[in-house]
């Protein structure tokens, strides 16, 4: 049985159609399962005012509920943090915060 040209040029992309599906098929299986948070952390603290407008983005608090990080903050000028940051050495339960986090 003598095969022409176009049925050869056929029977490869054939096998080159079921190559690509059998490997995305692989690709896809292969891929580890997003991992879920094992807890739930509440943070609390104080914020500056360049912070703040981070922290009401929505799709920052979206990716941090997906973290499994709840934040509750307060708005306190650096001043009024000098002071809270006073208040931690004398033993106040206080937790100031700074955090810088890049939205991509």
């Amino acid at each position: 049985m003598k095969l022409s040209k176009s049925k050869i040029i056929g029977l490869i992309a054939l096998l080159a159609v079921v190559g690509v599906v059998c490997g995305t098929l692989v690709w896809r299986q292969s891929q580890p399962a997003p991992a879920e948070p094992t807890e739930q952390v509440s943070i609390t603290g104080y914020l500056g005012g360049e912070k703040i407008g981070l922290f009401d983005d929505a799709k920052f608090k979206a990716l941090a509920a997906k973290q499994g990080i709840a934040i509750d903050y307060r708005k306190a000028g650096s001043l009024a943090m000098k002071s809270l940051a006073s208040a931690l050495t004398a033993g106040s339960r206080t937790c100031l915060v700074s955090m810088a986090i890049e939205l991509s």
